[in-house]
């Protein structure tokens, strides 16, 4: 099993996801291993197109190509370089989200934050983006909390 069950991710989930990267992992050698348990296709090496020795007549740019549009791999197929159908990359992802969100939570200190925002929000280009990377820094945090936060920067360091 991938993971630990949760309120989104039963085990049964998981447990599928789990046969499911063993099945892909059985068809393909050491090097497309890696790529396969992060969910890039090994087949393009996450650009979406393989190399062709030979050109193709490309309808959208109304001219010849080299090589083609990947197919993907095995049984899951490939969309710009991601592979397409792998669920355990979607849990894998959940997981460390969810991972991110705790270690924020537990770590954040309110008067820091203001601080911080306060030191780089003079510097920003527009100061109203600084919202967005309150985001980044403090995933667990809602709307209204970040609005707080960077209203709170923003006086502290002068803007407002």
């Amino acid at each position: 099993m991938i993971g630990v069950p949760c309120e989104y991710y039963s085990a049964e989930e998981r447990t599928s996801a789990h046969n499911e990267l063993n099945d892909a992992l059985d068809n393909c050698n050491k090097w497309e291993a890696e790529y396969v348990m992060e969910g890039v296709c090994p087949n393009c090496a996450g650009s979406g197109y393989q190399d062709g020795d030979y050109e193709v007549w490309d309808e959208d740019e109304q001219d010849y190509v080299e090589g083609y549009e990947c197919d993907g791999f095995g049984i899951f197929g490939c969309d710009e370089g991601e592979m397409v159908g792998a669920t355990w990359v979607e849990i894998q992802n959940h997981d460390i989200r969810v991972k991110e969100r705790e270690i924020s939570r537990s770590s954040f200190d309110k008067q820091k934050a203001i601080d911080e925002i306060a030191g780089y929000v003079k510097f920003m280009d527009d100061p109203r983006l600084a919202g967005q990377q309150v985001k980044i820094d403090y995933p667990h945090l809602g709307r209204y909390e970040r609005a707080q936060l960077v209203t709170a920067g923003m006086r502290k360091a002068g803007l407002i």
